[in-house]
Parts: C-alpha cells; sequence; structure tokens
C-alpha cells in the first residue's frame, strides 16, 4: 500500500497553495498543514480488488471525530490537537442545500449572492447524519485539496464506506461534464459507478424526485442564471 507520511517538501508546496486558497463557504479555517502529520493514521489492509484500486491513490489519511455536518457531501472533522480539517466527500454530489450571501475574504472577489436551496437538499443532508453523527470516530483517507481549501476524502465510521453509501442511497451523484461523460479522475472508487447505477434503477433517493437534475446543473440553471423553480424553502 503506498500510503505514507507527508514530507516536508509536499508540505511546503501545501502550504503554499492553502495560502493561495480563497475560501468560498465560511465554516471553518483550514487546518494548519504542520498539524496534519499527528493526525495520519494507516488503516488495515486492503479487503476488495476495488478498495485496492481506490486506496492506491489515497496520498494521506486522518483519524478523527466528526464535528460538523455541514450538507449531504460536506463534513468537518476535529483530529489531533483539536485541529479542524473541512472535507468534500470524493466521487460523489449531493442536492444543494441553500447558501446564504457570502463575501469572502479579503474583498477580491464579490459578494456571492444568495443561493436557493435544490429539492432533496435538506433530505441528502439528512441521509448523511443517519449515517454519521457528531461525535462519531471516523477515519478519512483523502486524495486532494481543492480550489476551495477543502480535503478531498472517502470517510470510513469503522469499516462502513459513507460515500459509498450515500451513493448506494440515491443522494450522491458521480461528477459529470457538460457532455454527461463521467469525470473519472474525480471517481475513485470503481464501485461507485454500480452503485449509482443500481440506485438511478430502483429510483432511489435523488433519483426518486419528480424533475430532479444533477447538482452541477442546479448550480448552473439556479444559482448562475436565476433559473429556480421549486426551489426547496
Amino acid at each position: 500500500m503506498k500510503i505514507s507520511f507527508i514530507g516536508n517538501s509536499v508540505f511546503v508546496l501545501l502550504l503554499a497553495f492553502g495560502a493561495s486558497v480563497v475560501f468560498a463557504q465560511e465554516l471553518t479555517e483550514f487546518a494548519p498543514l504542520e498539524k496534519l502529520a499527528l493526525s495520519v493514521n494507516i488503516q488495515p489492509e486492503d479487503t476488495s480488488p476495488d478498495d485496492a484500486s481506490r486506496r492506491s491513490l489515497v496520498n494521506f489519511m486522518l483519524a478523527a471525530t466528526i464535528k460538523g455536518i455541514a450538507d449531504g457531501d460536506t463534513v468537518t472533522l476535529e483530529g489531533a490537537n483539536k485541529t479542524r480539517f473541512k472535507i468534500r466527500f470524493s466521487d460523489m454530489d449531493t442536492p444543494e442545500i441553500e447558501h446564504a450571501e457570502f463575501t469572502p475574504r479579503g474583498g477580491e472577489r464579490k459578494t456571492i449572492p444568495f443561493r436557493p436551496g435544490q429539492p432533496g437538499g435538506k433530505a441528502a443532508t439528512d441521509a448523511l447524519k443517519n449515517l454519521v453523527s457528531v461525535g462519531d470516530s471516523v477515519a478519512a483517507e483523502c486524495y486532494e485539496i481543492d480550489r476551495y481549501g477543502r480535503m478531498v476524502c472517502h470517510i470510513f465510521k469503522g469499516k462502513t464506506n459513507i460515500n459509498l453509501e450515500m451513493i448506494k442511497n440515491g443522494w450522491g451523484w458521480l461528477p459529470r461534464d457538460k457532455g454527461d461523460d463521467f469525470k473519472t479522475t474525480w471517481i475513485r472508487d470503481p464501485a461507485s459507478y454500480d452503485a449509482e447505477s443500481l440506485a438511478k434503477q430502483k429510483a432511489l433517493g435523488a433519483w426518486g424526485l419528480p424533475g430532479q437534475v444533477s447538482p452541477a446543473r442546479w448550480r448552473a440553471d439556479c444559482w448562475n442564471d436565476g433559473k429556480c423553480e421549486g426551489a426547496e424553502k
């Protein structure tokens, strides 16, 4: 398994990257990356070919507790020394909840206006809360830091792959491009494909909602173009 502690040279690169990030959400300050090594935790060996394939892409791991659940695909974890990390779930995008007007730090970018919630946004958040709760001990297996400073990870509670369970239950849409082709570089777990396909066939979760569109389409139509018919209140 190709998991290792983060070296000093990588820290320098990550810190330089983190310093340039302008956060798009309010939740919490991103944890200083020099503290990350204190929270690295090597997990048990691979248990399936799909899991082995996914874990070959993991760059760092974190043992932590759930500190907050923002929506169906974003949580805050607390690791060693009470260091907090904002986590974006890999492989999935859940229906959007509403977001208040937000002004990025430093005034370098324009205020982001109120963004209405997508049908199913609250239900997706509740679905995640049925799988994990604030205070639960979890392990995060992470691949990268996104442009908003969030760590992109798979979250495990015991042996349960929370990302995969959300997809199986119909709340996690796999990322696609404008042509509706999968963004394969953003899908790390091969099991995610069949999980989404089966949930769609069974009309589970968001797939069972009338007139449902992908979260990416909702952001484009509603948040960018103001076409918000049926927005969740």
